[in-house]
């Protein structure tokens, strides 16, 4: 469903008696009611509401039904007269047509449908918007330039699109999300800051959206081959470093944080003249990839719900407390020293981490002038390293950053 009105006709011939000159035409062919056909008469108004439950006997959300669609989406209705009005039609589709047939979908069979939104940037482009299958359907919402995070320009980034509307709800509405994101973050931000701004936004994700804590529910494709130099790699040897260690980051960062990671094989064989998109001949294998993971996606689900069906509660107690004792045994080896004034109390201390974006497993009490910083994973260990010096925790650095800080700390 594209930008066009919904309307069912008894004929086979969908040019039959068309004339676009004419947007008040009465189609003698279309058998939809009077009052919901906008070119039936001037002076008829169209309902979203009453056209969708015409031609597929089903309702918009609440939520949608607030809203007053008092105008048609059609282009030849000469209502998409300035980029506002584009803009707004636009969104209208995208919330209404979508989000309701999701609805549709997911009512007639709820506990067995499987809904996969896919956030794309620009590469997502020759996707379909909505593709039918058999066990599940997919979803895709396309945004051009989006990145992971993006300070100036909130319409560009993740972290905040994903924690309002149209977005939300369709991650609400989903079971699985796929992000085919990264080649703009990673153009113009060293991989490790991508990657520590990955974990951000899975944070957002698992916390406002509890269906999203389980294993598999997100899958994060690596990001294609770039050779579109940029402001921050002005050479194509620095960019391809860069790629590379953002795919291998996010794979090791899969294991901890309990996502898919998937690689859909993209080489520079594949890119278009621009040196960054894939050739749109080369789309129908990009869709292969993406439906071959989530087809296995799904048998890894299935067979992981039958095995838990089968675990006893005892046994699921010592799988949990053999979890546990793995955990801390890891946090002992990702361990990082540090000498540590007295004047830094726990809460100036867990401050200055927070603000240096370090993320901890475990901070244990200090001994002997001692802080010893655990981490989940090498990852986190390494990005902590590079960031705290040996004297860091000095008295004189305490001083120093507790006045610029100290606003923010006592706020």
């Amino acid at each position: 469903m594209e930008d066009c009105l919904i309307c069912v006709v008894n004929t086979d011939d969908l040019d039959d008696e068309f004339n676009s000159c004419d947007t008040n035409e009465d189609y003698n062919t279309c058998i939809c009611a009077t009052d919901i056909r906008p070119y039936k008469s001037k002076g008829a108004t169209w309902s979203l509401q009453k056209a969708i439950h015409y031609s597929f006997n089903q309702t918009l959300i609440k939520s949608m039904t607030l809203n007053i669609w008092s105008c048609g989406l059609d282009r030849c209705l000469n209502t998409w007269d300035t980029n506002q009005d584009i803009v707004a039609r636009q969104n209208m589709i995208f919330i209404s047509i979508e989000a309701s047939h999701l609805n549709t979908i997911m009512s007639t069979s709820p506990s067995k449908q499987k809904s996969y939104l896919i956030i794309a940037d620009s590469h997502g482009k020759n996707l379909n918007s909505i593709i039918m299958h058999n066990d599940y359907h997919i979803i895709t919402h396309v945004v051009s330039g989006i990145q992971w995070i993006n300070k100036y320009n909130q319409n560009l980034c993740i972290y905040s699109l994903i924690q309002q509307d149209p977005l939300a709800h369709l991650i609400n509405s989903c079971t699985h999300v796929l992000f085919l994101v990264g080649t703009n973050s990673a153009r113009n931000l060293p991989a490790t800051r991508v990657i520590n701004q990955i974990e951000t936004v899975l944070d957002v994700l698992q916390s406002k959206y509890p269906h999203l804590k389980h294993n598999k529910t997100i899958s994060i494709i690596a990001t294609f081959p770039c050779l579109k130099e940029s402001t921050f790699f002005p050479s194509i040897s620095l960019l391809k470093a860069n790629i590379s260690s953002y795919n291998e980051l996010l794979q090791t960062l899969s294991h901890t944080r309990k996502f898919s990671y998937v690689d859909l094989n993209v080489t520079v064989d594949h890119l278009s003249q621009d040196k960054m998109h894939v050739h749109h001949l080369c789309k129908d294998l990009m869709l292969d990839a993406i439906m071959k993971h989530i087809n296995n996606l799904m048998i890894q689900i299935d067979n992981a719900i039958l095995k838990t069906k089968n675990r006893s509660q005892e046994a699921t107690t010592r799988r949990n407390k053999s979890r546990h004792m793995k955990l801390k045994n890891k946090q002992k080896a990702f361990t990082i020293i540090r000498k540590i004034h007295s004047t830094w109390s726990l809460k100036h201390l867990k401050y200055f981490l927070k603000h240096n974006e370090i993320k901890y497993g475990r901070l244990p009490e200090t001994y002997n002038h001692k802080l010893r910083i655990q981490f989940n994973n090498l990852l986190h260990l390494k990005h902590a390293e590079n960031i705290l010096p040996t004297d860091i925790f000095s008295e004189i650095n305490f001083h120093t950053w507790i006045r610029e800080h100290e606003q923010h700390i006592f706020s």
